[in-house]
C-alpha cells in the first residue's frame, strides 16, 4: 500500500505497518494504525517509530509525544502521578506544555525577584514610620494642637 501522508517509507519497500516512520508533527493511535494525524502542537509530536503503548488509555501512544505531553495527538499536558511524565502545565504565552518547578529554595526565588525586594522595602519603611510616630510622638502636645 502507499505510504500515508506524514510518514517516511524506505525506498526499497522495507517499511512495515508496525515500524512505519512518522514525520515530526504527526501522530497515530497505535503501531498498527494507518491513519496518521497532524498534531495541533507540532513540536509536541516527535515522530519516529517510537510507539509506546500504555495500559492506561489516556497515556496511549506516549512514545510519539515529547516529554510533558500525552494523549490523542499529544494534545494534553502531563500533570499527575499516573503517567510517564509528571507535573506540566499549559502556558498560554508559549502555547506549549512547560514543566512545573518545585519551590526548593524560597530565599533564592526572593533574592531573584526585584518586585518582592522592592515591596518588602516599602512595607518595612511604612512599618518603621508608623511605629516611630506611635511611640516617639508627644501625645499631650498633639492633643493640645488638635483642640485649638
Amino acid at each position: 500500500m502507499a505510504c500515508p501522508a506524514g510518514t517516511v517509507c524506505d525506498v526499497d519497500g522495507g517499511s512495515t505497518q508496525k515500524h512505519l516512520m512518522l514525520n515530526k508533527g504527526f501522530w497515530r493511535i497505535h503501531s498498527t494504525s494507518t491513519e496518521i494525524y497532524p498534531c495541533p502542537f507540532r513540536d509536541a509530536c516527535v515522530g519516529g517509530v517510537n510507539f509506546t503503548a500504555s495500559t492506561d488509555y489516556l497515556y496511549n501512544a506516549v512514545g510519539y509525544c515529547k516529554d510533558g505531553y500525552y494523549g490523542p495527538m499529544c494534545g494534553v499536558c502531563a500533570n499527575d502521578d499516573k503517567g510517564p511524565n509528571d507535573d506540566y502545565y499549559f502556558s498560554s504565552d508559549t502555547q506549549t506544555c512547560e514543566a512545573c518547578f518545585e519551590l526548593e529554595n524560597p530565599v533564592a526565588i526572593y533574592l531573584n525577584s526585584p518586585t518582592l525586594i522592592t515591596s518588602s522595602v516599602v512595607l518595612m519603611t511604612a512599618l518603621i514610620m508608623t511605629l516611630k510616630f506611635m511611640f516617639c510622638t508627644d501625645a499631650a502636645a498633639l492633643d493640645s494642637k488638635v483642640r485649638r
